[in-house]
């Protein structure tokens, strides 16, 4: 594991543009105690639906050029995302990410950055999820499917603890907050840049995933690149916009706003497989 100070050394030495820190997910990660990641090894999950899905005019327009720098937490002087959360040492980043996305989702939806909404991410994980799925993770195209089939809870109704819980019949058919309606699964490696940004630019943030290097812990701001090919995990983040100026994507993760920017991250185009080898999920909502 990469130590706070062999991390800081690694970033001098190879010039990078990052900045090292002591985070409480650095000191669980470099002692081998993280558990906070979740995506389970991709398979190639069909898109949700038919037909081609809407797009969004009030922020880029609907042009055919791409914006060069996309951030939702800034569009049109709003802030159209939801607060940073932590997911904590259960494996459920896939629903944090989801949830994430679709609270996004909803407000462009409503082209109303002010309308609050708090998805229930236990609602979406233990009773979507796998029975053991703190420790195993999961997959954001079976996370959007039961966003479809049954729907997301408000949190209030579900509140998330991060550990291992049961789903009775009562809590499965809570009244949802929203349901996915269909979505497109962005190939990583068949579908280039422009088409992901396409869906970022033209109807919000997307659902993503990324290898977790064992320096990332550490993070405590600036464009990402890993100083170490060690792996650790797979994990699902939300990303909510790009920058081609600088070469990075932006992500809003879930381990709480004590690490990185405040919860957020930029992650250097090419770094972590968050290009092309994590499909990015491109969701469309009804608001109930």
């Amino acid at each position: 594991m990469r130590s706070l100070k062999e991390t800081q050394q690694a970033i001098v030495s190879q010039s990078l543009n990052w900045e090292a820190g002591r985070t409480g997910v650095g000191e669980l990660m470099s002692a081998g105690h993280f558990s906070g990641f979740g995506l389970k090894p991709a398979f190639k999950e069909p898109s949700g639906g038919r037909g081609k899905l809407g797009h969004q005019t009030f922020a880029f327009g609907g042009g055919n050029s791409l914006p060069t720098q996309v951030d939702w937490r800034n569009v049109n002087d709003s802030d159209w995302t939801s607060p940073i959360r932590d997911q904590a040492q259960c494996g459920s980043c896939v629903a944090f990410a989801t949830c994430g996305v679709l609270e996004s989702r909803a407000k462009i939806v409503r082209k109303d950055p002010h309308f609050e909404l708090n998805l229930s991410e236990a609602h979406l994980f233990f009773c979507g999820g796998p029975t053991d799925g703190c420790e195993v993770g999961w997959q954001p195209g079976s996370a959007l499917k039961f966003a479809r089939e049954v729907g997301i809870a408000h949190e209030r109704d579900f509140p998330y603890v991060p550990r291992q819980l049961t789903c009775s019949a009562d809590q499965r058919a809570l009244p949802p907050a929203v349901k996915v309606t269909r979505w497109r699964r962005l190939d990583g490696q068949g579908q280039g840049d422009a088409e992901r940004k396409k869906a970022i630019s033209g109807r919000g943030p997307v659902i993503g995933g990324m290898n977790v290097h064992s320096d990332f812990g550490w993070y405590k701001g600036g464009i990402y690149r890993p100083t170490t090919t060690e792996i650790v995990g797979r994990h699902a983040i939300a990303v909510i916009g790009y920058d081609d100026e600088k070469g990075f994507w932006i992500i809003k993760n879930s381990w709480g706003a004590g690490w990185g920017e405040g919860g957020w991250a930029k992650i250097g185009y090419g770094s972590c497989g968050i290009d092309g080898q994590f499909d990015f999920y491109d969701p469309e909502i009804t608001v109930l």
